[in-house]
């Protein structure tokens, strides 16, 4: 049984682990760049508010006594959306503030049509 790998040559590993780090390192910069395309539109921000709201990051998780499977699956939701704030946080902050401002607008005139019935 022959095999490539020799467990002494750590320079052949350096260089496997160097274009591994390489090959993640420009994975993560595509995801970064393309979440800031996406938070660079009003569309965007408008779904991304969406993605936040449903994954309960502005309510608390608990489902009510005995609900312990609903209350736990809603803290993997909400985990999730709070690593979409965290990227949002990270990456561009200044987006955030333009998507709660849009959705202020939104609910204002939410409201008002809701008066005008």
């Amino acid at each position: 049984m022959s095999t490539d790998y020799d467990p002494h040559d750590t320079h052949a590993q350096d260089t496997a682990q160097s274009q591994e780090d390489e090959a993640k390192t420009l994975q993560r910069r595509i995801e970064v760049d393309d979440f800031k395309w996406l938070m660079n539109s009003k569309q965007g921000r408008r779904f991304m508010w969406r993605l936040l709201a449903l994954a309960g990051v502005f309510r608390n998780p608990f489902a009510g006594a005995g609900l312990e499977s609903q209350t736990a699956f809603n803290c993997g939701l909400q985990a999730m959306g709070q690593t979409l704030m965290s990227e949002i946080h990270e990456h561009c902050p200044e987006q955030y503030h333009s998507m709660v401002k849009e959705q202020q607008k939104r609910n204002g005139k939410r409201h008002a049509a809701d008066d005008r019935s």
